[in-house]
């Protein structure tokens, strides 16, 4: 998904794409249409759209207070959020 979301991307002259995982092993390498996040908050900058898929309520709130915390610097950014547990706790901040 993340090769064939990059290429699309590159062919329409967009950015690259920008990803971040906490494991960075997982991650596939910089190139000209990927490029690494330093944290969530750094993602939630760089990003108009944020994919997510969490397996736990614990990570999905502090994944996202982090990603809030750096959404704040500008507005219209959109999280496409998957999950399999229960969320109903989380609650997104004004912007």
């Amino acid at each position: 998904m993340i090769a064939n979301l990059a290429a699309f991307l590159s062919e329409h002259k967009c950015p690259p794409l920008v990803l971040f995982n906490r494991t960075l092993s997982k991650l596939p390498p910089v190139s000209a249409t990927i490029v690494h996040a330093e944290s969530y908050a750094d993602l939630a900058k760089r990003c108009d759209v944020v994919f997510s898929s969490l397996s736990e309520d614990n990570a999905v709130k502090s994944v996202f207070a982090a990603m809030f915390e750096g959404a704040r610097e500008k507005k219209g950014k959109g999280v496409v959020f998957r999950s399999e547990e229960h969320t109903s706790e989380l609650q997104s901040p004004r912007l």
